[in-house]
């Protein structure tokens, strides 16, 4: 039995995961996955890692392969955007926590406008994605 742990710890794995800051912790991505822009950014990687797959099996002429990577590709896009549902509220609520707080009226405009804008894109994308999915007419 001491001989496993002194193994786990030559190789170092016990430390990267048990360390956060560690890829290889898996709190770490359990806390990333709880959270909406977690799941965004999750979700992110599997999408561009599937377009990615696409490429390649393109490259290798495998027509099917590639058909199912995009198939992954398209279903993974349409995921993310479910998955986004709330980032326009809480950008609403952005601007209600950093606009006070900053220090020059040019500063603020900014804030305003980043928050809003990019909450009005989102807004209007779930419109998008609605229409999409056939859940608004």
């Amino acid at each position: 039995m001491s001989g496993e742990k002194d193994d786990e710890s030559v190789l170092g794995w016990r430390e990267a995961l048990d360390t956060k800051a560690s890829p290889l912790s898996l709190g770490s991505w359990t806390m990333m996955a709880a959270t909406v822009e977690g799941r965004d950014k999750f979700f992110k990687m599997i999408q561009f890692g599937a377009r990615f797959m696409k490429w390649f099996a393109l490259q290798d002429g495998d027509g099917a392969s590639s058909a199912a990577w995009n198939n992954l590709y398209v279903t993974v896009q349409e995921g993310r955007k479910s998955v986004r549902w709330l980032k326009g509220l809480n950008k609403i609520n952005q601007v209600f926590d950093e606009v006070p707080k900053a220090e020059s009226t040019a500063r603020k405009l900014f804030l305003i406008c980043q928050h809003l804008g990019l909450g009005m894109h989102w807004h209007f994308d779930y419109l998008a994605h609605s229409h999409r999915i056939k859940f608004l007419d």
